[in-house]
């Protein structure tokens, strides 16, 4: 019995072929921490004797296993994590509703009411009566410049935007290396800056397939408007007057449905300008572009929902 309990008291008491996982001997016994054939590592903070070529560090599988409280694994406690069931480390909320951009319905919009229940909030579902749109991508600039996407002219990551700079006649797009569904919805928010020339200016979010292309945005061209663009030939095809004004968020958004295109803008007061389906000639499979032609400003985020 004393042997026993003497065993039990010691930090290592070595006995014929002992598990791994026993506590080394304190430093100051050099060599002989484990028993013959063993090494002392360090596993969750705590030194053991092990096999040579066991784990330094706790099991693979118990690495991987969520935190108690971080069920989804991001590193972000339950408790403080907007998404705690999808993981998002980086926890960003362009609507500051308390729910993370990767799991809001809808993440320009704290209305998070979804009456066709298709996961699409009824503020970004271009259907909102009918089941099945997807909200596919939503990108609010947290991180810059989004991977993969084609820039052409000055762009800037500026505090969860994206600020363009151009002079006048000359356009900045900025456009995605994915396509969307033939039936989708584009839209995004801009803020126009400093002064606006008279003619031949505009910004807005277009549906683009090599050299075709629509673009719906507010523009200058004679006067201030709504107006579609057709790229292939730089012409507006469509629109109505518009007072929009400059150091303003306007959303411009661009539903499409096979060939036929309806442009809208909401201003901050959520009030909307529409403007009639236009026909145009752009492949099923076509990329999101942002754009802006001599008016310089700051791109606040990109939504793309795809329909049935």
């Amino acid at each position: 019995m004393r042997t026993t309990w003497l065993c039990l008291a010691l930090v290592a008491c070595y006995v014929p072929n002992p598990p791994s996982g026993v506590p080394c001997a304190p430093a100051t016994a050099g060599e002989s921490r484990c028993p013959s054939g063993q090494v002392c590592v360090t596993q969750g903070g705590v030194e053991v004797c092990t096999s040579p070529g066991g784990p330094a560090e706790p099991d693979a599988a118990i690495d991987s296993m969520p935190l108690p409280g971080d069920r989804d694994g991001d590193g972000v406690p339950d408790a403080t994590d907007r998404c705690p069931g999808v993981s998002d480390p980086k926890q960003y909320d362009e609507d500051g509703d308390g729910l993370g951009d990767v799991c809001d319905p809808c993440p320009v919009s704290a209305n998070n009411a979804d009456g066709d229940g298709d996961g699409v909030g009824d503020d970004c579902d271009p259907n909102a009566g009918v089941v099945g749109d997807r909200l596919v991508r939503f990108e609010g600039f947290g991180g810059g410049i989004p991977t993969g996407w084609a820039k052409v002219g000055i762009w800037v990551a500026d505090a969860g935007a994206l600020s363009v700079s151009v002079g006048a006649n000359v356009e900045a797009t900025l456009t995605s290396p994915f396509t969307v569904d033939a039936t989708s919805l584009l839209a995004a928010a801009f803020v126009a800056e400093g002064n606006i020339p008279v003619a031949n200016a505009g910004f807005g979010v277009a549906h683009v397939a090599q050299a075709e292309g629509m673009l719906c945005g507010l523009l200058v061209n004679g006067g201030r408007a709504i107006s579609q663009v057709d790229i292939d030939t730089d012409t507006p095809i469509s629109g109505l007057p518009y007072a929009w004004a400059v150091q303003t968020a306007y959303i411009t958004g661009q539903i499409r449905r096979g060939n036929r295109f309806d442009c809208y803008s909401v201003d901050p007061q959520g009030a909307s300008r529409n403007i009639d389906v236009t026909t145009g000639e752009v492949p099923a499979q076509a990329s999101i572009r942002l754009s802006s032609r001599g008016i310089s400003g700051r791109f606040l985020w990109v939504l793309h929902v795809d329909s049935p």
